[in-house]
């Protein structure tokens, strides 16, 4: 099945970070075109996919940063943060106490799960389901050391400063009209909390 190449309709910095199987990464260490797998919200599924995206380098630009309750984020103007009761918000209409939709990442019983929307998946079984299109197991019984549940709220929104961007392409045959967002993490650790942004 031939698929094509779906550019974003927004750019996000360079400095901005993203969950991928094994952790997060910079953007900047991304951008030379080779393909990667991305997590993103799925809203017609209403649940997590793990996506095939690609990203290049975009010029320069303005940067912002989101504060929430659980770290800082690095942002576009023009993009979009998903809220938790669903709409996409543009970083300059974000008020403190905002819900973000938050999606959590834990390490339990020896394996690392990941809340879907529509229930736990073991992220490396979840990615591969998903990569070759079979059905992904969801729902499952909820480990036992895993304590799901985070939510995090905007508290402040800040200019960053002109940085490196990157455009976000996704390899994708259907036409979402929602967009295809996809999954900041905001630092360098494996576990706790991210957001959803387009």
């Amino acid at each position: 099945m031939s698929t094509t190449l779906r550019l974003s309709t927004t750019r996000l910095p360079a400095t901005a970070r993203l969950y991928m199987e094994m952790g997060s990464v910079f953007a900047k260490q991304l951008q030379n075109g080779a393909p990667f797998v991305a997590l993103s919200y799925e809203p017609s599924e209403g649940r997590v996919r793990a996506k095939t995206a690609s990203l290049r380098f975009e010029g320069r630009g303005p940067t912002v940063q989101l504060r929430t309750t659980h770290g800082v984020y690095d942002l576009a103007p023009t993009q979009r943060v998903r809220l938790q009761d669903g709409r996409a918000v543009l970083p300059a209409d974000l008020k403190p106490g905002d819900a973000i939709h938050s999606c959590d990442i834990q390490n339990a019983d020896g394996f690392i799960f990941i809340d879907t929307g529509k229930g736990l998946a073991a992220l490396h079984d979840l990615i591969e389901a998903d990569m070759q299109g079979i059905q992904a197991s969801l729902g499952i019984p909820c480990p036992s050391s895993y304590q799901p549940g985070i939510v995090q709220h905007v508290l402040t929104v800040t200019p960053g400063g002109e940085g490196d961007l990157c455009c976000l392409s996704f390899d994708d045959p259907t036409d979402d009209p929602e967009g295809h967002c996809f999954m900041l993490w905001p630092d360098g650790t494996s576990f706790g909390s991210g957001i959803f942004a387009y």
